[in-house]
């Protein structure tokens, strides 16, 4: 359990750290400055350009594990049901960590893959 979540806090830090790739290479430091922060919408972590970058990466083993971890989780989330909306107790803390982690996998999936599977999966 605690690779499990080591692998994924590593994989989530690994996104992050895309947005602040300069856009020349990865070979220069990024440099942050207010002006660097994206304003098109919608608001999010990475571009379209990174995720070409990620398709067409030359992948060290490091990579290639973080992907197949990433294929290998959100192809054994496909098969369970869709989440309910309901209060389990006082909270839906639980339900909403599930709902974040499925829908963030499939998401992830689909921009770097392509598959509707995850996308449609994602929706419902």
């Amino acid at each position: 359990m605690v690779s499990k979540i080591q692998s994924t806090l590593k994989l989530i830090s690994l996104l992050l750290s895309l947005s602040f790739l300069p856009f020349s290479g990865y070979t220069q430091a990024a440099t942050f400055s207010i002006d660097s922060i994206r304003t098109e919408r919608p608001l999010i972590l990475a571009s379209e350009q990174d995720f070409e970058r990620i398709r067409n990466a030359d992948w060290d083993a490091a990579g290639n594990q973080y992907r197949d971890f990433l294929r290998t989780t959100g192809e054994k989330m496909l098969p369970l049901p869709p989440l309910k909306h309901e209060l389990k107790g006082m909270r839906m803390l639980s339900e909403s960590r599930k709902f974040l982690k499925r829908v963030s996998t499939w998401a992830l999936l689909y921009r770097i893959d392509g598959d509707s599977v995850y996308r449609d999966r994602a929706i419902q």
